[in-house]
């Protein structure tokens, strides 16, 4: 094994599920990935955690990466994007239980003051420019300064010559030197060399280094299942590091959302209560100034205003998809309530986007609103089973955007040439302390269906749907995590403020079936202007608004 490349190790871990191959890819190369993410970390636990998922990404992708991939680059970027998904969880867990983490402060002594400067001031931003930089680029930085590689081995590696190595890694350097900058970072290219050849090295432990191959053989399974390893994934990190529903929104819905028809044993939902006809026809998003928010919405989002109603001091402002008036509605809801404010600034803060769209094409949403000024903190970044970017909304919530794979390829197949903005409203969700309990009423009393229910760790990707829209907007059942999160909740119950609101036909009917059924009404039905509203205690910790259509 020791005379065959990387990528021949990955063939035949790929074609064999030969342990002994990729146990020599660990052998070569969890140290340097270990390295990384604790210079990003800082933490050993979260390091672990972060090399074990760059290692299985590295797996899945066996057998589909090309010839020339340096496989130290791309476990370099892999490595990068799990640990900033670990530092803002671990934001979260700072920030709000107050407990600091883990630091791993080497001492030094006066002779590596020059190297400690650029490590005090520059570390934070060379892993997020080295992770930007294109692949052939971080390769060649890679090894020639992280790996300390002769620029002969670098254009062995790199299949090119030793002089075309040299100015590959050159313009590479001069690259990078461009991204620190636009970071506010002036460094010079000398001093920029030095840095990075004299980066903090760790030396993986010992239990991670025999344990990562035998983890790794049990995270491969049929792709069939990638959704449920994801799901499953995601939540057990969140479960360690008290993570958030924005989590779950980030890294799975973006391709669980994509219109299906549901499973069911004859094709159809089916529920007891599916007569009920509740729909899901209203979410929202907090926003500071309405104005402002209509114009971002509409004129960069191409959203399409539906009713601006005035109400007291504020109004009751919504939008759609573009695609049409009866698409589900999101209201452009006024910062009133001081908790929201906090909760809000807690999301931000953390990096959790608040909602997500569903779009077409990423990429190419990316490349428009990015000429419109829009700022996006998380660039299209494939996740395995879909394409997401993250972006600031100018109204104090970040955005998801969201493309699944399936949707791409039924696009590349059937879909005309288009530059129209379309972006789809597929998500809304209510915080439950206990899913069993919260599907159970959501489906036998309200009488919703369940659309999606993925064993995901100590928790679920659970979702239910109207039973009239099967293929409609889903309702995501989700676990309480975000301590923020509980707070706004109780806040919210305490004040008598609904969380959400579902529609019905008729709101007299419901809640005297509701009522029948046990349902406690903190709201009994009440005129208000065109409406009529009535507001319920759903057991779950929420009080949910009903609005007859």
């Amino acid at each position: 094994m020791n005379g065959l490349s990387d990528i021949d190790l990955l063939d035949s871990y790929a074609n064999g599920r030969s342990e002994e191959a990729f146990r020599e890819l660990v052998t070569r190369h969890v140290d340097f990935t270990y390295s990384a993410a604790m210079r990003q970390l800082r933490n050993p636990h979260l390091a672990e955690e972060a090399t074990q998922a760059a290692f299985i990404a590295l797996a899945d992708k066996a057998g589909r990466l090309q010839g020339h991939t340096v496989i130290t680059g791309w476990l370099y970027h892999a490595v990068h994007f799990a640990a900033l998904n670990l530092q803002r969880g671990e934001a979260r867990r700072k920030h709000w239980e107050k407990e600091a983490a883990t630091m791993n402060n080497p001492s030094d002594d006066a002779s590596a003051e020059p190297a400690n400067a650029f490590n005090e001031t520059a570390l934070p931003q060379v892993g997020d420019a080295l992770a930007e930089l294109g692949e052939k680029d971080r390769a060649a930085l890679v090894l020639r300064f992280l790996q300390q590689k002769s620029l002969r081995d670098v254009g062995d590696t790199m299949g090119t010559s030793e002089e075309a190595a040299k100015k590959r890694v050159s313009r590479a350097l001069e690259r990078l030197r461009g991204l620190l900058a636009r970071r506010g970072m002036a460094v010079p290219a000398a001093a920029l060399a030095i840095g990075l050849s004299q980066l903090p090295v760790f030396a993986a432990p010992a239990a991670l280094r025999a344990s990562l191959p035998a983890i790794v053989a049990n995270a491969a399974i049929p792709a069939t299942t990638l959704v449920s390893v994801l799901a499953a994934r995601l939540l057990l990190m969140r479960a360690k590091l008290i993570a958030a529903f924005g989590l779950i929104v980030l890294c799975v819905a973006v391709f669980a959302l994509w219109p299906r028809n549901l499973v069911t044993a004859n094709g159809t939902p089916r529920n007891p209560a599916a007569a009920s006809g509740i729909t899901i026809k209203l979410t929202s998003v907090m926003v500071d100034d309405q104005d402002k928010a209509l114009r971002f919405y509409s004129d960069i989002l191409g959203f399409t205003k539906k009713r601006d109603l005035a109400t007291g001091n504020e109004r009751w402002l919504t939008v759609v998809s573009s695609e049409g008036p009866d698409e589900i509605e999101m209201l452009l809801e006024p910062m009133g309530f001081p908790p929201a404010r906090v909760y809000q600034q807690a999301l931000h803060d953390a990096g959790i986007p608040w909602t997500g769209f569903g779009v077409e094409n990423v990429q190419r949403e990316y490349d428009r609103m990015t000429q419109l000024g829009v700022n996006f903190s998380v660039r299209p970044t494939n996740t395995g089973p879909a394409t997401i970017a993250v972006f600031d909304d100018t109204c104090g919530n970040l955005i998801q955007l969201f493309q699944p794979t399936e949707a791409t390829n039924t696009n590349n197949s059937t879909k005309k040439a288009t530059n129209k903005t379309v972006m789809k409203i597929k998500l809304t969700s209510v915080m439950v302390k206990d899913q069993d309990k919260a599907l159970k009423f959501y489906t036998e009393i309200l009488g919703f269906a369940k659309k999606r229910d993925i064993p995901a760790g100590e928790g679920r990707w659970l979702t239910v749907v109207s039973a009239q829209e099967p293929d409609g907007p889903e309702l995501l059942l989700e676990p309480m995590g975000f301590p923020p999160a509980k707070v706004f909740q109780e806040a919210l119950h305490k004040a008598g403020i609904t969380l959400t609101a579902f529609a019905v036909e008729n709101t007299q009917k419901e809640y005297e079936r509701l009522k029948k059924l046990g349902v406690i009404f903190t709201m009994e039905p009440t005129q208000m202007g065109p409406t009529t509203i009535a507001a319920f205690d759903d057991t779950c910790g929420n009080l949910i608004q009903l609005f007859q259509r």
